[in-house]
């Protein structure tokens, strides 16, 4: 799962999109094994929903806090690594800046 502490989220979606387009693209992530089409379309799916989430919390003027904690990974995702369980409040904390500007 992304680390959206100090993120801007669209852009992250942006780049895996430009990523995509290219059919000969390798992308070499930071951290763990190279990432074959599949896992960043994965990632891509992941980033989209966390945005759906987060917007219609926000839309919706629920507390991120309470939408953050309700929210759960998707089944193809789950054994994905979390560095930190405060991750997905900082993602709808990282939207709700983004949106706000």
């Amino acid at each position: 799962f992304p680390n959206y502490v100090s993120a801007i989220p669209s852009r992250h979606a942006a780049s895996l999109r430009a990523i995509l387009a290219e059919p000969n693209a390798v992308y070499v992530p930071g951290h763990g094994p190279l990432a074959r089409r599949a896992d960043l379309e994965r990632l891509l799916a992941l980033l989209e929903g966390v945005e759906a989430k987060a917007r219609a919390a926000i839309a919706g003027g629920e507390p991120l806090d309470d939408a953050a904690n309700r929210y759960t990974l998707p089944a193809d995702v789950e054994d994905w690594a979390m560095f930190s369980p405060s991750y997905f409040k900082a993602a709808f904390e990282a939207w709700a800046r983004e949106i706000e500007r």
